[in-house]
């Protein structure tokens, strides 16, 4: 017989929840956020401290084929006056990003759908910016951007602390993703990356069986 940690775990590698990670940039250097900690995705689970190319871990905390790396132009450290604890880990450690070079490629991704959350906020390193946030898959460029200020806001807000751009990958190639941070005469930063497969139509079977092995879990 299935345990119930084992039935929720083929459950979610069923539909889709293999290919989603958490990926907290720079975090190498500082404690990453827990797995608790949802952030603007409310996505929980594991988080990966990357800073050079290497294999992420999904949100179970198990290895993967998929690679992720991030630009090596510096890793920046701040204290965020107001922030959360985990808002603090995810956004006071950054990696620098020149405007030409890649801030962070996904590579060997699963084929599909995929809603990316970018994170981008340095207002009491670098003051108020504007900045536009490109990301590349084989189907195309998807562009978004944010705009912040010199103060954090609270929480995370969107076109503000992060974006969300919808991507397609595509099979054949590297299958990859790759994401470029621009402020127009000067480099900015990466805080993080979420990343969530969009559900296939029949998730919304899934689901159910999915919450009934989380409630027996807890009882």
């Amino acid at each position: 017989m299935l345990r119930s940690g084992t039935l929720l775990s083929c459950v979610l590698a069923s539909s889709g929840f293999a290919q989603a990670f958490n990926v907290d940039a720079g975090g190498n250097f500082a404690e990453p956020p827990a797995s608790g900690y949802g952030a603007a995705a409310q996505q929980l689970g594991y988080w990966n401290g990357i800073t050079t190319f290497g294999p992420v871990r999904d949100l179970f905390g198990s290895l993967t084929s998929v690679l992720f790396g991030t630009a090596e132009d510096g890793v920046f450290l701040t204290n965020i006056a107001g922030a959360s604890a985990d808002d603090q880990r995810l956004m006071g450690s950054m990696v620098g990003v020149q405007p030409a070079d890649p801030a962070a490629v996904f590579i060997n991704l699963e084929p599909g759908l995929y809603n990316v959350y970018v994170y981008c906020w340095a207002g009491n390193l670098l003051g108020p910016k504007d900045v536009t946030i490109r990301a590349f898959t084989d189907a195309g460029q998807v562009v978004g951007g944010v705009s912040y200020g010199d103060a954090w806001p609270g929480g995370h807000v969107l076109g503000e602390t992060y974006d969300l751009l919808r991507v397609e990958v595509v099979p054949g190639g590297n299958q990859y993703l790759s994401i470029f941070i621009q402020a127009p005469g000067d480099f900015n930063v990466i805080n993080g990356i979420q990343l969530v497969l969009v559900p296939a139509p029949g998730w919304a079977k899934i689901t159910p069986l999915a919450a009934l092995v989380v409630h027996r879990r807890r009882r």
